[in-house]
């Protein structure tokens, strides 16, 4: 018909709203203003920092300008951004200022400003615990421990620290064998006692996340530390397993303390925590074995007969007749 051959009109602006054309001006990249014919790849590399900046804690030697926590983090903002930066240069120089303000001039900060800081600089740190250079991993752990031991809520804290700490001390599974089944698992003696290559091949930053460990476990609450109960455990046993002496040390005195602390909810982990004992008790420092000694003393007083006799029989490597070795 006549009516539907006929074309619809076409839409367009009401006359009173002309004067809004002139809005509709076409976007332009960044990059035809400043560098003609330029890439982004090549504005990347424009803007990449190659050298250590000037920051704003440069200008104070002595001791920063405590006023509230939003000023003085402030006057950090531009080193914690600069932790980020692919210049390893930019990374340690930052480190410095940061561990000079808050590792050596700790004591001259307060409370709310040490919490506000905390939780700006707390995931950019974490990030710099995996870092290539083993100095900027070795000052990440310091500055961490040295936060979490003056902070007044580590609520904020665990949920980030835990899982980078089991990462980076490859404390998911010790024993190897949570892909296995049941039945296929071997028998506790059979288990590994040390571990053979660590994640972290440093010996000074393992010994520096030891002390890390020490400070958080002190500082967590028993709501805490329920909640955290395999993660925390599992430090302990990689750090009693670990092959440098100093961190078995460490170690021990961290799983004494976190036995008689939390003696209650240790009982099924007795005897996982005995066993990561035996390479302390065999080693050729008697530092180590009069340390291991005391630490599994703490051990036997969490489990019960039930559990304790478990570790002696793995001590004193008891083997069930009924089983024999497979020809």
């Amino acid at each position: 018909s006549k009516a539907s051959s006929r074309r619809q009109p076409v839409k367009k602006l009401d006359a009173s709203m002309h004067w809004m054309q002139q809005w509709a001006a076409p976007l332009k990249l960044q990059a035809e203003f400043c560098f003609p014919g330029a890439s982004e790849d090549d504005l990347a590399q424009a803007v990449k920092m190659t050298e250590p900046p000037a920051t704003l804690v440069d200008a104070f030697v002595n001791e920063m300008p405590t006023g509230t926590p939003e000023t003085f983090l402030a006057y950090l903002q531009r080193d914690i951004n600069c932790l980020g930066e692919d210049s390893l240069a930019v990374r340690m120089q930052s480190l410095q200022k940061l561990e000079r303000v808050l590792v050596t001039g700790i004591d001259n900060l307060s409370t709310d400003i040490i919490d506000r800081v905390a939780d700006a600089v707390l995931k950019p740190l974490l990030k710099r615990m995996k870092d290539k250079s083993e100095k900027c991993r070795e000052l990440s752990a310091r500055i961490l421990r040295s936060l979490i031991e003056n902070t007044s809520d580590l609520s904020g804290v665990l949920p980030y620290a835990f899982p980078t700490l089991v990462s980076r001390l490859g404390c998911e599974d010790l024993d190897g064998v949570a892909h296995l089944p049941e039945v296929m698992r071997p028998d506790p003696e059979q288990r590994p006692t040390e571990l053979a290559r660590p994640v972290e091949d440093s010996e000074e930053v393992r010994l520096e996340l030891a002390r890390f460990v020490a400070s958080l476990l002190a500082r967590c609450t028993q709501t805490q530390v329920y909640s955290y109960i395999d993660e925390a455990t599992g430090l302990l046993r990689a750090q009693a397993m670990d092959p440098f002496h100093e961190v078995k040390s460490m170690a021990c005195e961290t799983m004494i303390a976190f036995c008689h602390n939390h003696t209650e909810m240790l009982l099924h982990f007795a005897e996982p925590m005995g066993r990561s004992l035996t390479s302390c008790l065999t080693h050729n420092h008697a530092k180590i074995r009069i340390a291991a000694l005391r630490a599994l003393t703490a051990v036997f007083w969490c489990g019960v007969w039930k559990h304790n006799f478990e570790i002696l029989q793995m001590l004193m490597a008891w083997q069930d007749p009924n089983k024999g070795p497979l020809k």
